[in-house]
């Protein structure tokens, strides 16, 4: 059978093209579903037609794709996920969250235009993997759990040890890949002095509501510049946020879900970390945070 193709169709060709299949494939799939029309010498005068069109088409599909391409440079989709041991997430994301997730962020896109090899079942190879211990290893512990973890490909490594024991973060540091960090608990900046010239940290940590505030949180990351290290702000990240934003070696946040809950539910001005970046407005003064006493006082204790 002789046809004219009006739709591109997977290893047959293009709309325009003049083909030759099947009696049945015609029949009973290309003509039902409109992708072709019967060849004949008057519908052969509709190839350049078609042709035209398809390229109008093509150039509008061009154009919406570049657009499309320019949002997601700006903004990144996010699509939340759980994941488990070995980076493997709980389910997996397929074509229809990414075009949910598309659709949020402003880019409809037809999830049948998406294409995956294969859901997505790992974080991949654009997602850091962090491990944090809490303190819970001793020495050796720690460097054999990460020589098991190899494959993994483990970036960050929180407190393998206890953060009092400066000598055994050195040589875990000294015997694993990923950056070893520590430093939550100080106080004091001699603490973080401390830490820092036992050589213990690949990274310095901070807590804004532990160490005595913002500026002796900046004063941290001073101490931590003078010895070549970035720090990193832990928890709370709408108390560090600002004063993060103005420390030349900042490394990152830690965007800790249980204080983002609590200050989502009780806080207008909370940021959005989609794309991996937080932005504070510089037009809402202090933490950028007004509390919500309405929503806080059911949870009042009286």
């Amino acid at each position: 059978m002789k046809l004219i193709l009006t739709h591109e169709v997977t290893n047959l060709g293009t709309p325009g093209d003049i083909v030759e299949v099947k009696d049945g494939y015609g029949r009973n799939f290309l003509l039902p579903r409109n992708f072709a029309i019967r060849w004949s010498k008057g519908a052969a005068k509709q190839v350049d037609s078609i042709k035209a069109a398809r390229n109008a088409h093509a150039i509008h599909d061009l154009e919406e794709a570049q657009s499309i391409k320019g949002n997601l440079e700006a903004s990144p989709i996010n699509v939340p996920v759980r994941a488990g041991e070995g980076g493997r997430l709980f389910g997996a994301v397929t074509v229809s969250d990414i075009a949910e997730a598309l659709g949020v962020a402003g880019s409809k896109v037809d999830k049948r235009r998406i294409e995956l090899d294969h859901p997505i079942k790992t974080i991949g190879e654009h997602t850091e993997l962090f491990v944090d211990a809490n303190g819970g290893y001793t020495r050796k512990q720690a460097i054999r759990v990460m020589a098991a973890a190899a494959d993994l490909d483990v970036r960050w490594f929180e407190e393998p040890v206890s953060s009092d024991d400066l000598d055994g973060l050195r040589e875990v540091r000294d015997r694993v890949l990923p950056d070893v960090a520590a430093g939550e608990y100080g106080s004091d900046l001699y603490y973080f002095r401390r830490m820092c010239a036992a050589g213990a940290v690949d990274c310095l940590q901070a807590d804004v509501s532990r160490c005595g505030g913002i500026t002796e949180w900046q004063r941290a990351a001073a101490v931590a510049a003078s010895y070549g290290l970035d720090i990193s702000g832990h928890c709370g990240p709408h108390l560090h946020v600002h004063a993060a934003a103005a420390t030349p070696n900042l490394r990152h946040l830690e965007w800790f879900h249980d204080h983002v809950r609590i200050e989502e539910l009780f806080f207008e001005g909370t940021l959005d970390p989609s794309g991996g970046e937080l932005r504070p407005d510089p037009d809402r003064p202090g933490l950028g945070l007004t509390f919500r006493a309405r929503d806080a006082e059911p949870y009042r204790v009286r």
